[in-house]
């Protein structure tokens, strides 16, 4: 399976660089390959490997994922939950988007959910 956005819902991926140095990811509509680290089922990135789309914000108000930018902990399956998606596995579709009707997100005012990776707590949109 790839990742899944439902626009109509609004069930996007939103990173507030100012305020979160984390990536978010929307559980409910994006299928990852579940890694299970000694019974610990946590999806993974691999941000060595990954390569996604950078969207100008100038013409679409939708999330941009820069991962040059993104500052993350190391994976360590023994000693923190953090997300992860193998994209040698994984099939990412490419959005037309000249085609797609995108909400318009405020993100001076929306508060994205965050991953507090010192507690090992996951929160989902």
């Amino acid at each position: 399976m790839s990742p899944v956005i439902d626009y109509q819902n609004i069930h996007v991926p939103v990173i507030d660089y100012q305020t979160i140095h984390v990536l978010v990811i929307d559980y409910q509509n994006i299928h990852v390959p579940i890694n299970d680290c000694q019974n610990i089922h946590v999806p993974v990135i691999d941000y060595q490997t990954i390569h996604v789309l950078v969207i100008d914000y100038q013409n679409i108000h939708v999330p941009v994922i820069d991962y040059q930018n993104i500052h993350v902990p190391i994976n360590d399956c023994q000693n923190i939950h953090v997300p992860v998606i193998d994209y040698q596995n994984i099939h990412v579709p490419v959005i037309d988007y000249q085609n797609i009707h995108v909400p318009v997100i405020d993100y001076q005012t929306y508060m994205p959910p965050f991953i507090d990776y010192q507690n090992i707590y996951i929160i989902r949109l």
